[in-house]
């Protein structure tokens, strides 16, 4: 899997229950992007150290 690497530059805030946290500056890798779930176009699936993977917005 080639990931890329980027960096946080605004905060977003998810309404479930447990989703992956970051602030500015914080590296991500940025995997997939969203093809299936309506009405989550340019959602990325990232990663974060001691975290589970979750679904960021572009």
């Amino acid at each position: 899997m080639n990931h890329k690497k980027y960096v946080v530059g605004i905060q977003h805030e998810s309404e479930f229950p447990k989703p992956i946290t970051f602030k500015k500056g914080t590296p991500l890798l940025v995997g997939e992007e969203n093809k299936g779930f309506e009405g989550w176009d340019n959602w990325f699936l990232c990663t974060t150290a001691g975290q589970e993977p979750g679904w960021v917005p572009g």
